[in-house]
């Protein structure tokens, strides 16, 4: 049913939410979990955002910038799998670290 999907995907974003609230130079835009699939943050780091989403991107990861407000986006969806938000989190830590 639609809402044993939105719950599903709400489960995923809020364990990716989780993860990108470890990682100090990283801020998500919420105080809490996502109430849906997009988790967006922002990065206090020297590397810009349009390089972080190009660097993951070579490694296969998919995020967005955002211009406006200026942030990372993820989307997660009812199709992703745990593995994929272990390699962003894993691609995240690699690069700003």
């Amino acid at each position: 049913s639609t809402i044993e999907r939105l719950e599903v995907i709400r489960k995923k974003s809020q364990s990716l939410w989780q993860e990108i609230k470890g990682i100090n130079t990283l801020k998500t835009f919420l105080t809490g979990a996502p109430p849906a699939g997009l988790v967006s943050f922002t990065h206090k780091g020297k590397i810009s955002t349009k390089k972080l989403v190009t660097k993951l991107g070579k490694s296969g990861i998919w995020i967005r910038d955002l211009e406006q407000p200026v942030c990372l986006r993820a989307c997660v969806h009812i199709t992703t799998k745990d593995d994929e938000i272990k390699s962003l989190i894993k691609g995240l830590r690699e690069i700003i670290d």
